[in-house]
């Protein structure tokens, strides 16, 4: 929350900042940010930070079932808020979903996705290629995940898994022909295949 605020301050957006954690506050703080420090499911802190006259509220904290509450109570008294909201797990994503909150970013999904490319090239695959296998496995997951989201928590629980075991089949599929293909058609695009041309 802190690097999505700073980002925001430094693009000439106003912010008020919400935590529940002293030092978090001082910091926000002395760094020049409006802060609030209390519970943010609270109605009375929601009205004295300004919520009635934000435009967008961004939802980070950690605690997955806190996150609902207070998205529940923005929703419910301030329903022309934006709500983004990060992630911690995929339930909890499938959970804000539900809400009907549409701006869901999942909380360690693209360091992750950062490390599986790193380690493609540290085991020998060129730079714009492991790039682009990121890129494609980003793009299959976004959808799986939000197909998925369509059927979690449905009563018939075996819908939710057969669904996810046709969505990993299909990304398993797409991500091998990409591997198969990437050695043809990757030549050039970086400095180790000019060197091997000019050999």
């Amino acid at each position: 929350g802190q690097i999505a605020g700073r980002f925001l301050r430094y693009s000439g957006v106003p912010v008020t900042v919400l935590d529940v954690d002293p030092e978090i506050i001082e910091i926000v703080r002395r760094l020049g940010m409006q802060v609030y420090y209390g519970d943010a499911s609270r109605l009375d802190l929601l009205h004295a930070a300004g919520c009635a006259r934000a435009k967008l509220f961004i939802l980070a904290v950690d605690d997955a079932d806190k996150s609902l509450e207070i998205a529940a109570t923005v929703q419910e008294h301030f329903p022309h808020l934006r709500i983004l909201a990060r992630a911690a797990d995929r339930p909890h994503y499938y959970r804000l979903r539900a809400m009907g909150i549409t701006d869901v970013v999942r909380e360690t999904f693209g360091s992750a996705l950062q490390l599986g490319q790193l380690g493609l090239m540290a085991l020998g695959t060129r730079a714009h290629h492991a790039h682009r296998t990121a890129q494609l496995f980003k793009a299959h997951d976004d959808a799986m995940i939000e197909r998925l989201a369509t059927v979690y928590g449905s009563v018939e629980r075996t819908a939710f898994f057969d669904e996810a075991r046709r969505a990993f089949e299909q990304l398993e599929s797409t991500m091998r022909s990409e591997v198969a293909s990437a050695h043809a058609s990757d030549k050039g695009w970086d400095g180790e295949g000019q060197s091997q041309a000019r050999q």
